[in-house]
């Protein structure tokens, strides 16, 4: 393969991830809202999240939780909620993808979780 080759494979490469990504996204809404629909009093959906153990213990961000961010900038007309799509393990940086696609890192002290 000659450079032009591999690097027009690699975007494109980038490109699919991209897409996915969003596909992901708009998957795990549907998910939630159909969650919503059952309700709690259904039983166990299969995908659904367990809650946590103990609902006063803070519980830590995972990957795919919906959350508002605290800080969004107006001018840049950031959203203020998404869907957390990577964590940093060796700073408290979070990459937080809204439905429009667009990625926005944030501090963990910027971000709280949505319920629904």
């Amino acid at each position: 393969m000659n450079k032009e080759t591999t690097q027009q494979e690699i975007r494109d490469i980038v490109d699919q991830l991209q897409r996915l990504q969003i596909q992901e996204t708009a998957l795990l809404d549907r998910l939630d809202h159909l969650n919503e629909e059952v309700g709690e009093d259904e039983g166990e959906i299969l995908g659904a999240r367990d809650p946590p153990t103990n609902p006063e213990a803070p519980r830590e961000f995972v990957i795919g939780d919906l959350v508002r961010i605290k800080n969004p900038n107006p001018i840049l007309q950031q959203a203020n909620k998404g869907r957390i799509i990577n964590i940093k393990l060796d700073t408290d940086r979070i990459t937080v993808q809204p439905t429009n696609g667009s990625k926005l890192h944030r501090a963990k002290k910027n971000l709280t979780f949505l319920h629904g």
